[in-house]
């Protein structure tokens, strides 16, 4: 009541009608909804779902938008190696969305010949600032992933690539995941630095 006292006097001292701005239209629901002569708390149910949608979807839709027109992401694969017992595929993919951010590289452990995706196409490994890298396999259910520079995100050394919802990872068909830095030393932070 007190929120509908100040909004009143600030309308009629501001003119608000006439002056289009975000507060008039506040202004003119405010009043739209004593006109209905709806009761205090349902008004304030109201403005509530009116300022969540305003402050919480309306920023998020707006990011959303803005990210896939102007920095739409781009996914390229830049390696797929099949296992030697012909069964299963090891696809590197390189996601890009240009200048504002860093190249990431993901690698997935798939059925032979099929894309990435779905649960058994989860990535097993991610990083940015990658270097050299490659997917290496040392033998059946051994994938060794190498490189000289990494900023690794994720890893999961097991992979289950003909796992789904039903069968969960109690798929009979594993594959161990290795990581391989090129250097017995550092592999993202520089060893001259002090930190």
């Amino acid at each position: 009541m007190v929120l509908t006292g100040i909004s009143i006097a600030l309308g009629s001292k501001l003119g608000a009608e006439a002056d289009g701005s975000l507060i008039s239209t506040w202004l003119i629901g405010q009043r739209k909804c004593e006109a209905l002569n709806l009761p205090s708390r349902t008004r304030s149910l109201v403005w509530f779902i009116f300022g969540a949608i305003l402050g919480i979807v309306l920023p998020k839709l707006l990011t959303t938008a803005f990210n896939r027109s102007i920095f739409p992401e781009h996914r390229d694969e830049v390696a797929r190696s099949t296992s030697p017992d012909g069964a299963v595929d090891a696809v590197m993919i390189r996601s890009d969305c240009g200048a504002p951010c860093s190249a990431n590289y993901s690698v997935s452990i798939v059925p032979k010949g099929t894309r990435p995706h779905g649960l058994a196409g989860e990535p097993i490994f991610s990083a940015d600032d990658m270097m050299d890298q490659r997917i290496v396999w040392k033998q059946a259910h051994l994938l060794e992933i190498l490189y000289s520079k990494a900023f690794i995100l994720s890893f999961q050394n097991v992979s289950y690539p003909f796992q789904t919802p039903q069968n969960g990872q109690n798929g009979i068909y594993r594959v161990e995941i290795r990581l391989s830095p090129s250097s017995p030393d550092f592999s993202y932070l520089d060893k001259n630095e002090t930190y």
